[in-house]
């Protein structure tokens, strides 16, 4: 039946699926049969440890995707919020701060508890070259009860359109993700809120398995002055990173959940996209993506992103941060919701102000 009060529902999936996932989390020499206890399948879990990402259909509720895309869209109409450049139409980052709609997707939807299951359960990279030297392949056994904290790292509203660059292949820097490398494990839940498909383009391609591949380390180090580059400084890397590309046919709510060290691109428009869109005289297409960290986590001290350096930040755990990166699992804590609150208030406010004296 439809959602009728959608905080009330949205706490009641929360609940049963932190039981399930205590259930699977003290049982787990039991075997694989208790993996799929959580919201994901033991075949999900599975492809998630070979590939290093999966496709999670219907993440949001229908409730959750209206409230989410009706956010976006504000967010991509107000000339006061986000950045435009030349690879996107706009970016928008930590817009948990200022959207009560996404600060609901980065905290109270399905993604932190699938999240947690994977943090708790998948074995990456299992066979093969490690992630990151030094990186954990999952939550050490003593994080891996039912108290064990997840946070929300970074969060980010992209808009895209014809005429924009996009991103190339890549995986994310210290300023999308500023954490050590040695430290996670990080998942990145990427939300469509528009319609995506392959033939159209303009959506999020992962390389499989591009975690573990021998070529991983050198195509870091390629990319390390120009993340979005490496076709024109590397073709050959390029193609090879290319061989484990996967896109997929997305609706509205529809998640891609990959792990932190795999490469990913933004998708160019095809020719029969550009068709598409010319003809329809199409809005951008829009997308919320989420990047969790265990609340153990510091912030890189060499990270360039203008939240950890402007405060200092550097160093800490994320668990010392309280609202600024916010626990998600395996609750939320009300006090730092709260602050959150206070924070989308007062930036309502500001934003009200700045058009006022632009009128």
């Amino acid at each position: 039946q439809p959602l009728r009060t959608l905080p009330e529902n949205a706490e009641m999936a929360r609940r049963l699926g932190a039981l399930l996932l205590l259930c699977a989390t003290h049982a787990h020499a039991s075997g694989d049969r208790l993996l799929s206890a959580g919201p994901l399948s033991a075949r999900q879990l599975r492809a998630y440890e070979r590939d290093g990402v999966i496709l999670v259909r219907g993440l949001l509720s229908p409730d959750e995707v209206r409230a989410a895309v009706a956010a976006a869209e504000e967010i991509q109409r107000c000339s006061t919020t986000g950045l435009k450049t030349p690879a996107y139409s706009k970016i928008a980052f930590q817009s948990l701060h200022v959207s009560p709609a996404l600060r609901h997707v980065a905290l109270h939807s399905r993604a932190p508890a699938i999240v947690a299951q994977l943090m708790t359960h998948a074995q990456l990279p299992g066979k093969g070259t490690p992630p990151i030297a030094g990186a954990p392949a999952a939550l050490p056994p003593g994080e891996q009860e039912a108290g064990q904290e997840v946070r929300v790292l970074k969060d980010a509203f992209l808009s895209y359109e014809p005429g924009k660059s996009g991103c190339g292949w890549h995986r994310d820097d210290r300023f999308f993700w500023p954490c050590p490398e040695n430290e996670g494990p990080g998942v990145n839940v990427w939300v469509a809120l528009s319609s995506y498909s392959p033939r159209h383009g303009g959506g999020l391609a992962v390389s499989r398995g591009s975690f573990r591949a021998p070529w991983r380390d050198r195509a870091i180090n390629a990319i390390s002055s120009q993340t979005c580059a490496l076709a024109e400084l590397n073709p050959r890397l390029n193609r090879l990173v290319d061989k484990g590309r996967k896109e997929w046919r997305m609706e509205p709510g529809d998640a891609i959940v990959h792990a932190r060290h795999c490469f990913h691109k933004g998708v160019p428009f095809t020719k029969a996209g550009l068709r598409s869109y010319t003809k329809k005289s199409s809005s951008p297409l829009l997308r919320y993506s989420v990047r969790y960290m265990p609340a153990s986590s510091s912030l890189d001290k060499g990270s360039f992103d203008p939240a950890v350096t402007k405060l200092k930040l550097g160093g800490k755990q994320l668990r010392e941060l309280g609202w600024r990166y916010p626990r998600c699992w395996p609750d939320v804590d009300p006090a730092e919701e709260a602050q959150l609150e206070l924070v989308q208030r007062a930036s309502a406010k500001l934003a009200r102000a700045q058009v006022t004296r632009g009128s």
